[in-house]
């Protein structure tokens, strides 16, 4: 396995999806809120509020599938098709989220916003017109409190930080300040965002709406997504017209771990991951490469 050695307070000097050792050594970075707030929980989901299979994680890839992702499942198996939706809208995918019922929330280009329930459902459009910029978006639902039934949805765009409004599905501009990235919510409450030029992981304060910076993955690529899983973050860049490279990181350890490319073709835009995803950091990192033999020892 290759691992990029990096500690919290590095940052990357180029490109994520280069693989490039970074050249600096930047301020330390302050280890996020999230450890004082999961790091004893054994569970921070409400099992009760979940359908079934909506703790699973799917991510969208360019060409407007849904595969389901195992990120702990043999290498072979961490993708799987599962749905290739045909909602009629041919501005391309954007963005995916998932919500404790497990309905995807599949938002395009043009700022339609379409519903999916996974993984044998029809696309169906919601009448939700985005207001504020198109092209790039980013998506998530989060829980209104730690292990709260409710869920709240943002949308970030180059126009700032919106909140839907949920169940009317009213956008509502918070801040114009928040910069356009990828967002990753929990069953916490917490939200996280990654930037779009600079792939910077900061946690978003929900009350100042203020950025902390969390982890430095790099620059992202022409496609980009973020998804937080019980192990760590997963960072999805791609260059344009090619597969994803993903990494792994969690905060308890000081590593940016390169798990290698996705599959041939598998150019990931969005991910959907529900507040039923559990969020512990008990586990330590078991990463194993894209591309690796069955047999491969782990680390």
């Amino acid at each position: 396995m290759r691992r990029l050695a990096i500690g919290i307070g590095l940052a990357w000097a180029s490109a994520a999806c280069s693989g490039d050792l970074p050249a600096r050594l930047p301020e330390t970075v302050a280890r996020p809120v999230l450890l004082a707030q999961a790091s004893d929980a054994k569970s921070t989901k409400d099992h009760n509020a979940c359908a079934d299979g909506a703790d699973s994680v799917y991510v969208f890839d360019d060409q407007g599938r849904i595969h389901l992702f195992e990120p702990d499942g043999p290498v072979e198996r961490r993708f799987q098709l599962v749905a290739t939706p045909d909602c009629g809208d041919a501005s391309g995918p954007q963005s995916m989220s998932l919500d404790h019922e497990g309905v995807a929330w599949l938002l395009f280009t043009s700022g339609r916003l379409f519903k999916m329930k996974l993984p044998e459902g029809e696309c169906e459009a919601t009448p939700y017109q985005h207001a504020g910029s198109g092209g790039v978006m980013g998506m998530t639902f989060t829980a209104a409190d730690s292990g709260s039934k409710k869920e709240r949805l943002y949308i970030s765009d180059r126009m700032g930080l919106f909140e839907v409004r949920l169940p009317d599905l009213q956008p509502v501009l918070l801040s114009a300040t928040v910069p356009v990235g990828e967002l990753a919510g929990g069953p916490d409450g917490l939200v996280f965002h990654i930037d779009l030029g600079t792939g910077m992981l900061s946690e978003l304060d929900r009350k100042t709406l203020a950025l902390r910076s969390v982890h430095p993955f790099g620059a992202t690529g022409g496609a980009f997504t973020l998804l937080r899983h019980r192990r760590g973050f997963f960072y999805f860049s791609a260059e344009p017209g090619g597969a994803s490279h993903i990494y792994r990181w969690s905060p308890r350890v000081a590593e940016t771990i390169d798990l290698g490319m996705a599959p041939e073709g598998i150019r990931i835009l969005g991910r959907a991951q529900s507040v039923c995803v559990e969020w512990s950091e008990g586990d330590g990192l078991a990463a194993e490469p894209f591309g690796a033999p069955k047999d491969a020892p782990r680390p």
